[in-house]
């Protein structure tokens, strides 16, 4: 019960107690914007990316559910991919509780000089975005004899 209060409101006996609820506090992610109050100016979204490579192209997945592909931008300019877009909120009645995140995103990601602008692929599909980024192959090295 005690994590239902507000923390100012707490009363704990002990620099430990401090401490273990610290600790406890810990495991619930801190962009999640807990409110029981829509509020427009501290809306915040920051969708979750993995990256990895593999026979030789980046694979980006971006987790971003409840957006259309329209409303999603992919733009790779100088070897920085970058996802933008804006996920907005669905004015339902009147609710009480808030926890899903809105508002506008931009997440942008360095990569090599040896990708291959010209074949980069998006697919977006249930709220899951797709980006394949190939590299271009290197030219491998030549012995030259010498004469």
């Amino acid at each position: 019960m005690k994590s239902l209060m507000p923390y100012n409101q707490r009363r704990s006996s002990s620099v430990f107690d401090l401490m273990d609820e610290f600790v406890r506090g810990m495991d619930t992610p801190a962009h999640w914007p807990l409110s029981t109050e829509w509020n427009k100016e501290l809306a915040s979204f920051n969708p979750m990316i993995d990256i990895e490579e593999k026979d030789g192209v980046y694979h980006i997945t971006a987790d971003i559910p409840g957006m259309k592909k329209e409303d999603i931008k992919v733009d790779l300019s100088e070897n920085v991919l970058t996802i933008c877009g804006e996920r907005v909120r669905e004015e339902k009645g009147d609710g009480k509780y808030f926890e899903r995140s809105y508002g506008k995103f931009s997440r942008s990601f360095s990569l090599p000089k040896t990708v291959s602008h010209e074949s980069v692929n998006a697919k977006y599909d249930n709220g899951v975005l797709h980006i394949d980024v190939p590299q271009q192959e290197t030219k491998s090295a030549k012995a030259i004899k010498i004469n």
